[in-house]
């Protein structure tokens, strides 16, 4: 999608921003922020959304992990295991993730926040450090040492947030190509 919008608006520029969905939001709510694209499809106040597309949930293991070879996972075959994330986003929505998922009455899931990047929680993982989560698109990150498998029947729906008051035509634009695509696929 920016890829196409830059050849259609090469004069526009993009800056992206890294951040959790409260701080995008906040930041759309401002008018810091034009158009966010978060995981979910709770309304947020002062905020029109749409969900616009969803993606598969991937367990990411070590290529030596005794699962690997299994081409599908369900939860209750990594319910033991230990989890890593970053303490940056979106570690604390993966954690959160994990333990609507995994945590049952009297028991917690084994989860490890590390103050590492994504590239470098995928080398723990290498490492036989733990298990992560990811969605479908950060999938085409192949590191060696590492292996994707989807969990059955999981999926995230991805939002797009805006602010009514925001009359960015600019931003208008970026909205309905993401809109078009996200019909298309």
């Amino acid at each position: 999608m920016l890829k196409t919008y830059h050849e259609q608006y090469p004069e526009i520029e993009i800056h992206l921003k890294d951040a959790n969905p409260a701080e995008h939001v906040a930041a759309v709510r401002n008018l810091r922020l034009d158009l966010a694209f978060i995981t979910g499809s709770q309304p947020h106040e002062g905020c029109e959304s749409e969900v616009l597309w969803h993606e598969r949930v991937f367990a990411v293991l070590p290529e030596s992990h005794p699962l690997a070879p299994q081409q599908l996972l369900e939860w209750s075959l990594i319910q033991d295991e230990r989890f890593l994330v970053s303490e940056s986003a979106p570690g604390p929505e993966i954690y959160d993730y994990l333990v609507q998922h995994l945590a049952t009455l009297g028991r917690r899931p084994d989860i490890h926040t590390h103050k590492v990047s994504r590239d470098n929680l995928l080398a723990l993982v290498a490492t036989r450090h733990g298990l992560t989560i990811t969605s479908e698109a950060t999938t085409g990150a192949q590191l060696p040492g590492i292996v994707y498998r989807p969990i059955w029947g999981e999926s995230l729906p991805f939002s797009a947030v805006w602010s009514p008051q925001n009359d960015n035509p600019a931003c208008r634009r970026l909205l309905s190509m993401a809109r078009t695509m996200a019909e298309n696929t």
